[in-house]
């Protein structure tokens, strides 16, 4: 609870935007994943750590405007939450996996800690994850109203901004990263079996970030 919705109120009063986001590292920055709690954020990004990918985040990222008007993003605690069908079907199984709290089938999973693990990023894209439960592994493109409202969608935590009195920065960044980053609707079937598939798809979308 301290790590999350105070953790996250905290950062409203600093000027920082806390996404229900997970983030890796890319080229000369970062790409972050959005989705509602149980959209696959962090098996997603689980999968792309053991393909090489460094995670900055998992479940929070933090978004803050760069004295230019960019966006940039800020690395989060190094380790992510599984549950345990997630966990025994990407092996993470080694030294540091531990329980979340007892009686509950989640998992903390150590992951290497990005470099530069206390400088921030340029946000380079945003996915928004959605399941589709029969549907084809697709990327298509968010543009104007949609794109901002995603990422207002999913700032955290929800309700706190408005409470506090920083629902107008929080447009701002929003609007900020909707006009300068290309957002994404990332769609896969919920099944492990492709899993591989949509990494795949997923990687060659993100091999053309300049």
């Amino acid at each position: 609870y301290l790590l999350g919705a105070v953790f996250g109120a905290l950062c409203h009063q600093r000027g920082i935007t806390p996404l229900h986001a997970s983030a890796i590292d890319v080229a000369d920055g970062c790409v972050a994943f959005v989705g509602a709690s149980g959209a696959g954020k962090s098996t997603l990004v689980a999968a792309l750590a053991r393909r090489g990918h460094e995670i900055i985040s998992d479940d929070e990222c933090f978004l803050q405007l760069g004295t230019n008007g960019n966006v940039h993003a800020w690395p989060g605690i190094s380790r992510i939450r599984l549950w345990e069908d997630a966990r025994t079907a990407l092996g993470f199984d080694g030294p540091g996996v531990e329980r979340v709290m007892h009686g509950y089938n989640k998992y903390f999973v150590p992951v290497r800690p990005p470099r530069n693990p206390i400088q921030s990023r340029p946000l380079h894209r945003v996915y928004q994850l959605h399941r589709v439960p029969n549907g084809i592994t697709e990327v298509t493109r968010l543009r104007g109203a949609d794109a901002v409202e995603v990422l207002m969608q999913n700032v955290y935590p929800p309700g706190i901004p408005d409470r506090l009195g920083y629902q107008s920065h929080v447009f701002m960044v929003c609007t900020a990263a909707a006009r300068d980053v290309p957002a994404f609707r990332f769609s896969r079937p919920w099944d492990f079996a492709t899993l591989d598939q949509g990494i795949e798809l997923l990687e060659s979308h993100l091999r053309d970030i300049a």
